[in-house]
């Protein structure tokens, strides 16, 4: 549905969780990539993990922006919702804040996502 990022990309190795809204006609992906595999003793886990976003073209996926939307200094990005309301989308975010881990809230305008990447 949606390639991994080319090496070297903060989205390289795959995605971890992936929500859809629509808004206007277009249906919007927002997605946790990542970059990193960590090895353990008996399991591997992921690492710099941030939150990036995609949008329906002609019925495939087109990931927009080269940075992901939010990101902290470790990637500590686990899991994102998204819901519509009104002329904005509702993403909440389980993340790491200073050690301890909380939900975040944005509301996604993705008029304004476009001015801020030139899109």
């Amino acid at each position: 549905v949606l390639q991994a990022g080319r090496d070297g990309d903060w989205d390289s190795q795959g995605m971890l969780s992936v929500a859809i809204a629509a808004l206007n006609g277009t249906k919007y992906m927002f997605y946790v990539g990542f970059s990193n595999w960590v090895d353990h003793q008996t399991y591997r886990s992921t690492d710099k993990q941030f939150l990036g976003w995609a949008h329906m073209e002609g019925g495939s996926w087109k990931k927009d922006g080269q940075l992901p939307i939010h990101n902290t200094n470790h990637g500590d990005i686990n899991a994102v919702a998204a819901v519509t309301v009104g002329s904005r989308i509702h993403l909440w975010i389980t993340d790491d804040y200073d050690g301890t881990q909380a939900v975040g809230y944005f509301l996604y305008d993705p008029d304004r996502a476009a001015l801020d990447t030139g899109q």
